[in-house]
């Protein structure tokens, strides 16, 4: 019998067994090995059996996970993976962002994945995506991140924006980096100044690609604010103007909530809610989407088990291609 004529759960279970390093090969072997690796369900047991840390930018994905042992960047839309590394022991609690920068020599968008770690002394690193080489890059923010990068982190024309405080005044506000100068900038204020734990949720995304947005909800009132910034190019300072644009008193959401979508033509939210259901019954595991408007009238949708996709409701098509490591001569 030849490989082509194996069952495909024969040849998946064979496939987890090799190697990472020799698994690139692999898919140019055939056809038949090329849709498998091209199958989500393969690739997230392939990579850890679930998903840790979903990140997107310019619709591209970068995610970790489960086993938090490998990073990966893939285009869904075009089906396109880049494999960057596994990720070492003793980098196992870094947080892993995407960002992009124009490359003056070619004039062309290229991207970088920024890994940091806060601590007694914080480390930044960064890896250009043709490369497989991290450095550490001297930034020293003087505010500390909030937060997970799936809800507390966006990028938006090619910076991330990350939700930051002041330990001391633990005043919650932003911070962006920018990926040409790799450079954090100023300061940036939210709608409002209040600590950190004035806020039961907090979530900030981006609309078309133009503006940033915030779900806020505060602690003492069950009510979900959305607030959108004026709209963000190449020459907007660091200050923000905020408007409150929605008001709704539902989903109930917990403190599984990941992400959001504000549709602003529509005045519609797209929330976003892994782990259990709310009730605790069979869905137990499932990622939830709820999507509701002025009306407070709720869209309740299973993605099934530890989705990608819902995870990132903003996520759009995209031609980027995924850029290989140059090979050393």
């Amino acid at each position: 019998m030849s490989m082509s004529e194996l069952p495909r759960d024969l040849l998946e279970e064979i496939l987890f067994r090799v190697p990472d390093r020799s698994l690139r090969p692999l898919r140019s072997t055939c056809k038949q090995w090329n849709s498998i690796f091209n199958d989500q369900r393969f690739r997230s047991e392939l990579s850890g059996f679930g998903i840790y840390e979903v990140f997107h930018c310019d619709g591209l994905l970068l995610y970790i996970n489960a086993l938090k042992s490998i990073m990966e960047v893939w285009n869904p839309f075009m089906g396109k993976t880049r494999w960057i590394q596994g990720i070492d022991l003793n980098r196992k609690n870094y947080r892993y962002v995407l960002g992009s920068y124009q490359d003056n020599k070619s004039g062309t968008t290229s991207y970088k994945v920024l890994r940091y770690s806060f601590g007694n002394k914080p480390v930044f690193e960064i890896c250009e995506l043709y490369s497989n080489s991290w450095r550490i890059i001297d930034v020293t923010p003087n505010l500390s991140f909030y937060g997970h990068p799936c809800n507390s982190c966006v990028s938006l024309k090619g910076k991330n924006y990350f939700f930051a405080f002041d330990e001391e005044e633990s005043q919650l506000d932003m911070v962006s980096f920018d990926y040409t100068t790799e450079s954090f900038g100023s300061r940036m204020s939210l709608p409002y100044q209040f600590p950190i734990g004035s806020y039961f949720i907090k979530s900030l995304s981006s609309v078309r690609d133009e503006k940033l947005s915030l779900l806020l909800q505060l602690s003492d009132t069950s009510s979900k604010e959305i607030w959108v910034t004026n709209k963000i190019d190449e020459t907007t300072t660091q200050v923000l103007l905020w408007t409150k644009v929605l008001t709704v008193d539902y989903p109930y959401l917990r403190h599984g909530f990941t992400s959001f979508l504000f549709d602003e033509e529509n005045r519609k939210i797209v929330c976003c809610e892994r782990g259990r259901s709310r009730t605790g019954d069979a869905n137990y595991g499932a990622d939830w989407v709820y999507i509701v408007g002025d009306d407070n009238k709720v869209t309740k949708l299973s993605f099934g088990e530890h989705s990608i996709l819902s995870c990132v409701p903003h996520l759009f098509p995209s031609l980027v291609q995924i850029e290989h490591p140059q090979r050393k001569e």
